[in-house]
């Protein structure tokens, strides 16, 4: 008879590669919603400056190589 705390016991041990999985779709989710128009104010902002940022460097770098 497997009772619910064996069962958590089972997800707890036995799971790790779901729990990793969900983490991972999550993380995905997250990065999909920071991509998206649901960025407001302050984030946007934030978000723009970090990806205008990472554009110069690599612009930066290709001058760099030619």
């Amino acid at each position: 008879m497997i009772t619910n705390l064996m069962m958590i016991e089972g997800e707890v041990r036995g799971g790790g590669v779901m729990w990793k999985k969900e983490e991972k779709k999550e993380k995905e989710e997250e990065e999909e919603r920071w991509m998206g128009s649901k960025i407001e104010g302050d984030e946007y902002e934030g978000m723009r400056g970090k990806i205008k940022t990472v554009l110069e460097e690599g612009r930066n770098r290709r001058k760099g190589e030619r």
